[in-house]
């Protein structure tokens, strides 16, 4: 087991947070936890890293996050929250509230390059809103959810 105390304090690649080098790395970058790592992985994987030239540590920690989006899976709440479903695409728009800067805005309109299922994305930031068209074949409203929670 690694001591911390003879480990080098430092931050965050993804967001910030104090963590300890060499503990949780990828591409040379510490982060602080598991989740962090992934998000940046899942941006690196898609060549979507410029994300983190917008700004330092754009990202939102992933500590302690807990699915909540059970109950999107309920087919009466995705028909009431759907504006457009068809066999094969649908469309929603979902209220973002913690939109603040222009990384957010960059990563909500470049979603079709992390996950293939959406088709595109529109932010409305004033309105703090974005508007996804997906393959209803390969995707639901729970997993851009659970998409839009891992990208913070």
């Amino acid at each position: 087991m690694i001591d911390k105390k003879q480990l080098e304090k430092t931050t965050c690649y993804h967001c910030g947070d104090e963590c300890y080098s060499g503990q949780i790395t990828s591409h040379d970058h510490d982060f602080c936890c598991a989740g962090c790592k992934t998000v940046f992985e899942i941006l690196s994987e898609n060549e979507l890293c410029d994300y983190y030239q917008l700004e330092q540590a754009p990202g939102v920690n992933q500590k302690n996050k807990s699915t909540l989006f059970d109950f999107l899976e309920n087919e009466e709440i995705e028909r009431s929250l759907l504006e457009f479903s068809d066999e094969n695409h649908a469309r929603v728009t979902l209220a973002i509230p913690s939109i603040h800067c222009s990384s957010c805005i960059w990563l909500l309109e470049h979603l079709e390059r992390i996950d293939s299922s959406v088709i595109d994305s529109k932010v409305n930031f004033t309105q703090r809103r974005v508007t996804i068209h997906y393959k209803s074949q390969e995707s639901n409203l729970r997993k851009l959810a659970e998409l839009l929670d891992r990208i913070g």
